[in-house]
């Protein structure tokens, strides 16, 4: 039996995947639309999730998931994308969230032989996330996306 802040974190599951992302952020939609001009689309997400997430948690509440970390494949051979899809209950979780990636994710990351590097894609290139990524030894890329700021981290 997990304890302490662990004991919020569940491995990921298909029906808590799609209810995360079915009851995803209005924000978290609207920046899907303006990157890639269609509508978010809750179950093609999970699908593609399920499908290529390297390591995933599910963070609940105590009750119900309320947001998903997970790290995908990148684009190109030992490139790892770092991602983080929340409810409107993403401020009772975020702390646990955000522990789960520092003390699991980035370890196994790193130590996964493959590893080259991690993409962190900040949507609206918020504050406190840039901040938070960089604190944690990601830095700015040179190459961005108009509307995000993309950080990579390197061993």
């Amino acid at each position: 039996m997990r304890h302490g802040w662990m004991a919020r974190c569940a491995p990921l599951d298909r029906e808590g995947l799609l209810d995360v992302l079915t009851r995803a952020r209005a924000r978290d939609r609207e920046d899907h639309l303006a990157a890639t001009g269609t509508p978010f689309d809750p179950h093609a997400a999970a699908a593609e999730i399920w499908r290529t997430a390297r390591w995933a948690a599910l963070i609940t509440d105590g009750a119900r998931a309320e947001a998903c970390v997970y790290a995908v494949p990148g684009a190109q051979a030992g490139e790892f994308l770092v991602c983080i899809n929340a409810t409107d209950g993403w401020p009772r979780v975020w702390r646990t969230a955000v522990r789960w990636l520092v003390e699991v994710l980035t370890p196994s990351m790193l130590a996964a032989p493959e590893f080259r590097r991690a993409l962190a894609v900040v949507v609206g290139g918020e504050a406190r996330g840039v901040a938070f990524a960089e604190a944690h030894g990601f830095r700015r890329c040179a190459v961005q996306v108009p509307g995000s700021l993309i950080l990579e981290r390197t061993r």
